[in-house]
């Protein structure tokens, strides 16, 4: 059985919004056959502060770990 590969984005909200604001978005990407892996960042902070730029490099960085130990399972 041959493995499908789909395109990911993995889209990181910005602007002290959340991800549902952007969901117009990410759905607009997904009706185009793309996966679409939304993170939520919760902090409060101001967005530029740099222990919050770091938390949300994390994240992004852990939902990436996640997704390669997800298409490892795949295959």
């Amino acid at each position: 059985m041959k493995t499908q590969k789909w395109p990911v984005v993995v889209f990181s909200h910005g602007l002290s919004a959340n991800r549902s604001i952007y969901s117009t978005v990410c759905s607009e990407l997904a009706s185009h056959g793309f996966v679409v892996a939304a993170v939520e960042h919760r902090e409060e902070d101001w967005p530029r502060a740099p222990k919050t730029l770091r938390r949300k490099a994390h994240s992004v960085t852990s939902l990436l770990i996640e997704l390669v130990e997800l298409a490892k399972g795949q295959g």
